[in-house]
């Protein structure tokens, strides 16, 4: 009985080290960048940011706020409305400056609340190479839209008093969008 459970165990061993090793190398074989980092590797690099905050540009008759925040993929911003059909809107390009294409794969936004709804709209405009907007109005995934390596798109944001009714005091709201992108596979 002894002698038949030592080749058992061996086989077992054996074949444990055999699966350790090839989860190893198949996790080292298939590094690739992510969407938040600068990442260089032998075959390239990883760069997909927006601009810098001094690239926005914010449409005429927007209320005056200070320009949106602005951190890789992702841009915040204040806004305070005090009457009805006022707008903050702002324009703000994204650049692949990597040798990987990518690939938009989500845009995610701060939600407002079912009150800030009846009275605010936000949304969020992709502007790709086609020129042609496509619109968002909240957290949207599996978008796969191609940002080519060198190219710039564009995001253009815009929240807006659109309610007719007048609040009794200034409606602040602080907002944010991220863009999500990852390796274009192929």
């Amino acid at each position: 009985m002894e002698k038949q459970r030592n080749p058992q165990v061996l086989i077992i061993v054996v074949l444990s080290l055999a699966i350790l090793t090839m989860s190893i190398g198949f996790a080292s074989m298939n590094k690739r960048p992510n969407e938040t980092t600068n990442v260089h590797y032998s075959g390239g690099t990883w760069n997909v940011a927006f601009d810098d905050a001094s690239k926005i540009v914010v449409t005429n008759g927007s209320v005056m706020n200070d320009l949106p925040s602005v951190t890789g993929t992702s841009v915040s911003f204040d806004v305070t409305f005090n009457e009805p059909g006022q707008f903050y809107e702002f324009v703000i390009p994204i650049t692949n400056n990597g040798t990987y294409d990518a690939e938009l794969d989500s845009i995610v936004m701060s939600s407002l609340t079912e009150s800030q709804k009846e009275y605010l709209k936000y949304t969020v405009d992709y502007i790709d190479s086609s020129l042609k907007p496509i619109s968002y109005t909240e957290s949207t995934s599996s978008l796969a839209k191609t940002l080519r390596s060198g190219i710039t798109h564009a995001l253009t944001v815009r929240v807006e008093y659109s309610s007719e009714e007048i609040l009794n005091e200034p409606i602040n709201i602080s907002l944010m969008a991220t863009l999500q992108y990852k390796p274009k596979l192929s």
